[in-house]
């Protein structure tokens, strides 16, 4: 059992997108016939037990009753009209044939959020003051709260303050990340990375670390933006669209 820094209000914030990509993938069954002819069977029972399974396992993992929230990205991407290259590389990965399928299953079956243009990750950032945040994306750690790995179970729940949480979100902005198609600064690394902010942890650092590469505060402001996950207050549900960071933020708070 996982023993509890905080007593939060009793929800379990769940990236769902994780969970639904490998159930559905588990049970697929593939043929190659050669000649680019592929046959795939799958299973939408199995599938969904495979997930149940994983949800259950999780929720297990507490001492106590809390409620699972499952949070799934909305249709489109507002990062993408940031930066036309966040996440281009994974246009021609094939999907599992089930994933549709089965988010209909789940979502008739769980408690589901999902918002129009943001990601998993966006609504456990935006609910994050409301429960602990599960998820296996190291993306969470730029968000203060608390965090559970379900794939570290022995680490249990990290409690990530604002400081930390600022710290790796001009971290991420100087590596960058080439799974999500943002490249960060040129030639800069994580150690250099690390180099830079352990003397200086401030937005200012990033900049003169750009300006080094022969770029300049916009072309860091554009990384920083697309590596923000989303904190609460950080969302205009009345516009319905996600109010852009800020370097003024790290200057105030």
């Amino acid at each position: 059992m996982i023993k509890i820094l905080q007593d939060p209000e009793p929800l379990l914030l769940i990236d769902a997108d994780i969970p639904l990509y490998k159930s559905s993938f588990s049970v697929e069954q593939v043929w190659d016939w050669t000649d680019d002819v592929v046959a795939i069977e799958a299973d939408i029972t199995e599938a969904e037990l495979v997930f149940d399974m994983w949800i259950d396992k999780v929720v297990k993992a507490f001492p106590r009753s809390y409620t699972p929230i499952l949070c799934f990205s909305g249709h489109g991407n507002y990062r993408k009209t940031i930066l036309q290259t966040y996440k281009a590389n994974r246009a021609k990965k094939r999907k599992p044939v089930l994933l549709k399928s089965l988010r209909e299953v789940v979502e008739e079956k769980y408690l589901c959020m999902s918002l129009r243009g943001l990601e998993a990750d966006d609504l456990l950032g935006l609910l994050s003051e409301s429960g602990i945040m599960i998820s296996i994306d190291k993306d969470l750690r730029t968000i203060p709260g608390m965090l559970y790995n379900p794939d570290k179970p022995e680490d249990g729940v990290e409690l990530i303050d604002k400081e930390q949480a600022d710290y790796n979100h001009l971290y991420q902005t100087l590596v960058g990340d080439y799974t999500d198609g943002y490249s960060g600064c040129p030639r800069v690394g994580p150690m250099r990375a690390s180099n830079i902010l352990r003397k200086d942890n401030s937005w200012e650092a990033v900049v003169e670390a750009y300006k080094s590469r022969g770029l300049d505060e916009e072309d860091a402001l554009v990384q920083a933006r697309v590596a923000r996950i989303l904190r609460p207050g950080e969302y205009d549900f009345q516009l319905r669209k996600p109010k852009l960071w800020s370097p003024n933020e790290y200057q105030t708070n």
